[in-house]
């Protein structure tokens, strides 16, 4: 589970977290989880001295 089951919870998707991730308890937990997660730019700019 560790790296599939990171890798869906980063890519937030729902039908790759039901089927890499075993939850015991309730399942909204990690739904809340994924929608509380910040959002970072994949663009970043490059600073030179």
């Amino acid at each position: 589970m560790p790296r599939w089951g990171l890798a869906a919870i980063l890519s937030r998707s729902e039908e790759l977290q039901a089927k890499r991730i075993q939850i015991d308890g309730d399942p909204q937990c990690l739904s809340e989880l994924t929608e509380a997660m910040a959002d970072f730019d994949k663009k970043f700019a490059i600073i030179e001295p």
